[in-house]
Formats: structure tokens, C-alpha cells, sequence
């Protein structure tokens, strides 16, 4: 009867874990609904809609498989194009996959000459090419 009982608990906390999850989302998508029409920016909650092509050759979207993206914020605010939305993407299969969500902000200046970068997390090799005033760039 002990083990019954724990089964029921179980279950059910699973249910309220993933109902609290859903309701998050739900949420969130509001809130980035209204802080977009805020500023005069579109919203999209629906999935890859309409991203810049410029994007295809950056680093990020050439990792893993299954890429989607979702929440897409558009507008202009001081001669700038502004794209912002929440990136998923895979790598591995089976028993060794992980998925990874972030936030991206993409900027496109208009009328603007710019040398193209890009910005990341630091790694190891930076602080090792830092260290030792190494130059790796290629172009």
C-alpha cells in the first residue's frame, strides 16, 4: 500500500513540476509580448520565423542539429536593426545528446561601416593566447 502511495505522489509532483514549466513559459512569452510592443518591436512566439540571413554563416548556427529558434523580438530603435530571440540547438544522439538554449541579440547597423565580430563566452585558449600576446587570427 506504501508503495502505491509513493507511486501517486510521484506522479503527481511530476505533473505539477511540468504544469508549473508550462505556465512559466506561458508567462514569459507575455511579458516579452508586452515589453516588445513597449519599445515598438514585433513579437513571434511561433518558431524560426523571418530570421536575418546573415546569420547562416555565424559560428553558433553552425553547431549540432536541430536548431530552432523562438520568441523572436523585431525592430529599429537609433538607425540600428534589432533582432532578439531564444536559440536551441543539439549536439550528439542518443545517450550522449545535450541541448543547449540561450538568448541571442543580433544588431545590424544601417549606413554604418563596421568590421565584422562577434562576441563570446571566454575560453581556456583565450586566456592562453592573452597571456602569451599570441595573435591567432587568420584574416
Amino acid at each position: 500500500m506504501m508503495i502505491n502511495n509513493l507511486v501517486y505522489l510521484i506522479f503527481a509532483a511530476v505533473i505539477i513540476i511540468v504544469a508549473i514549466i508550462f505556465w512559466y513559459e506561458k508567462k514569459r512569452k507575455e511579458e516579452l509580448k508586452k515589453s516588445a510592443g513597449r519599445i515598438g518591436f514585433s513579437f513571434s512566439p511561433k518558431k524560426d520565423t523571418d530570421l536575418p540571413s546573415t546569420l547562416v554563416n555565424m559560428k553558433l548556427f553552425t553547431l549540432g542539429h536541430s536548431h530552432k529558434a523562438d520568441n523572436i523580438i523585431k525592430g529599429e530603435l537609433n538607425r540600428i536593426e534589432w533582432t532578439v530571440f531564444d536559440y536551441k540547438y543539439t549536439l550528439g544522439y542518443g545517450k550522449h545528446r545535450s541541448t543547449y538554449i540561450q538568448t541571442v541579440a543580433f544588431a545590424q547597423p544601417r549606413d554604418i561601416n563596421l568590421p565584422k565580430f562577434s562576441l563570446g563566452p571566454e575560453s581556456f585558449f583565450h586566456c592562453v593566447q592573452t597571456a602569451y600576446c599570441i595573435s591567432l587570427d587568420t584574416t
